[in-house]
């Protein structure tokens, strides 16, 4: 079983996969070979993959609801390592790709203090 959506537009699907299915222990290198992506096209799909966690809500969350810790944490972390991917990143734009994600109004002012 898995919470990957083959029908998205990755420029780097396998990488992308990584994230779906895995848990919290996912790999450190994986993790590396990800972030070693260009940048552009890294942050394109760390916005696809948590555009994916936002529609896809209700429906991960039904697959979810009956599974056993481990198994929950496998399946529904994938927008939590896009989240933690991004800042690592240490992107400008990391607020901007969440408010679009979640179609939100952009922020009059995107730095915090």
């Amino acid at each position: 079983m898995t919470t990957f959506n083959e029908n998205l537009n990755f420029h780097y699907p396998q990488q992308m996969q990584y994230l779906y299915e895995n848990s919290m222990h996912i790999n450190p290198d994986l993790l590396r070979e990800i972030l070693a992506l260009p940048q552009n096209e890294l942050l394109d799909d760390m916005e696809t993959v948590l555009k994916d966690a936002h529609n896809r809500y209700k429906k991960i969350k039904e697959i979810c609801d009956n599974l056993e810790r481990e198994e929950f944490l496998q399946y529904s972390t994938f927008a939590f390592h896009a989240l933690m991917l991004l800042g690592e990143n240490n992107t400008e734009d990391l607020w901007m790709v969440f408010y679009r994600t979640t179609n939100c109004p952009a922020p009059e002012h995107t730095r915090f203090l």
